[in-house]
């Protein structure tokens, strides 16, 4: 997939029609200072952050109310705009509890009670739960205030490099000489592992999948986040979230298995999403496309860089592969990596010893990798056109079927229990 940003028609505009203007980044500028690295040279760090998205931002706000004197490096100043689905499940809510910031991403996002599955045919199914939607520019503006408000310093510098010394770490930032130093660093800068000179040679090259999204205005009501998996859009799947204010968020991805997610081409699969899926083509009908297309790639099912190759350097995120399979939802997961490595950070800097951050692969393949597994085997299953049919269809009329449904996403059923063949026989007498 192509890096660079596309224009997607909507059905029927003209190819020279210029797309509307984009919309403000954010509902609100940040309150905090965002410093230069310059600044924080000649000190010694108890912890730098590199990367300023939720796994990174986790893990600085618990170092920061730990009282470390801790960093976050941003290559981007802010508010600045990611690719993402903008969309908040059970696992981010959960977290964003766990740092009392529940109450002001609620305040500033859209509460949605379900999510509307479709099936290749279009048979579709809601699923009852808790759903926030958020664009992630404003999103990681709460996060990166919560941390500054607990102490961190935000300074933005692009990290090429990071160098070990003894006692502490060495970064080499675009556009300076100086060297900021720390006693341990956190690599959370997603797809981008240049910060990381030597990744182990079984880290994948490629990404596990890829995604595009773009923003729109329409009329349309809407109070359900959907995703489908719409024939026209095979072998990929598409969203369309509602974030209020008549504002959409609609995209499509692919997971890199087999030879049609390899050949995908999500430009392509995008405009027919928005040409054959009904409730996409009722959104441009009554709207406009507000941006670009624009796609990031995605690593999942901890399948990434190693979170600990020794030394004093942890990765977190999507560095990482924390990415779900089957779903593509990424920043529940990227938060908890982000929590469990502030934990083992926290410790190791009260020690004075390594010793605890060797713990902390084996921590979060404890915590997460059962997860992984369940959506690996849906992702399977779902890349076949009539187990989805049969399902949601199934689903439709079977109240325990849908709260299985639910669960997966809450994490209390594991997905093996639907995406099965014994799920498949027990969804015929729900």
């Amino acid at each position: 997939m192509s890096s660079r940003s596309d224009t997607v028609r909507a059905p029927g505009a003209s190819r020279n029609t210029p797309p509307p203007a984009q919309p403000p980044v954010s509902k609100r500028s940040p309150s905090f200072a965002q410093l230069e690295a310059d600044s924080l040279t000649g000190r010694l760090l108890d912890a730098v952050v590199i990367g300023a998205g939720p796994a990174g931002l986790t893990a600085a706000l618990e170092l920061a109310a730990a009282d470390h004197d801790v960093a976050i490096l941003e290559k981007q100043p802010f508010p600045r705009s990611k690719v993402c689905g903008d969309g908040l499940i059970s696992d981010s809510i959960r977290m964003l509890r766990r740092l009392g910031l529940y109450e002001v991403v609620r305040s500033q996002g859209h509460a949605l009670e379900a999510a509307r599955l479709f099936s290749p045919s279009q048979y579709a199914v809601d699923i009852p739960g808790e759903f926030l939607t958020i664009r992630r520019d404003l999103f990681d503006t709460l996060l990166a205030q919560a941390a500054v408000g607990r102490g961190a310093s935000f300074a933005v510098a692009d990290v090429l490099g990071i160098e070990e010394r003894p006692g502490r770490v060495l970064l080499r930032c675009r556009g300076t000489e100086a060297r900021l130093a720390a006693r341990l660093a956190v690599v959370a800068t997603g797809a981008d592992i240049r910060p990381i000179r030597s990744p182990a040679p079984s880290t994948p090259t490629q990404p596990s999948a890829v995604a595009v999204r773009c923003y729109a205005r329409s009329s349309v009501s809407a109070d359900r986040m959907i995703v489908s998996f719409d024939q026209s859009i095979l072998p990929g799947y598409g969203w369309i979230f509602p974030l209020g204010n008549q504002e959409f968020n609609l995209g499509c991805g692919v997971f890199r298995r087999g030879r049609a997610g390899r050949k995908a081409n999500l430009r392509t699969m995008f405009q027919a999403m928005l040409e054959f899926f009904p409730p996409a083509r009722e959104v441009v009908a009554n709207g406009a496309l507000t941006s670009p297309l624009k796609g990031a790639p995605l690593r999942c099912g901890l399948r990434g860089v190693p979170t600990y190759a020794g030394g004093r350097v942890v990765a977190v995120g999507e560095t990482t592969g924390t990415t779900f399979p089957f779903t593509g939802e990424g920043i529940g997961k990227a938060m908890e990596t982000g929590a469990l490595a502030a934990d083992h950070v926290n410790t190791a800097l009260a020690a004075g010893s390594l010793e605890p951050l060797e713990r902390l692969p084996l921590a979060i393949q404890s915590a997460l990798e059962p997860r992984y597994h369940g959506y690996n085997i849906a992702e399977r299953w779902l890349s076949h056109p009539w187990v989805s049919d049969f399902l949601i269809k199934r689903a439709q009329g079977s109240e325990a079927l849908r709260n299985a449904a639910a669960g997966v996403l809450n994490e209390t059923v594991d997905p093996s229990a639907i995406f099965s063949w014994r799920g498949v026989v027990a969804s015929l007498i729900r």
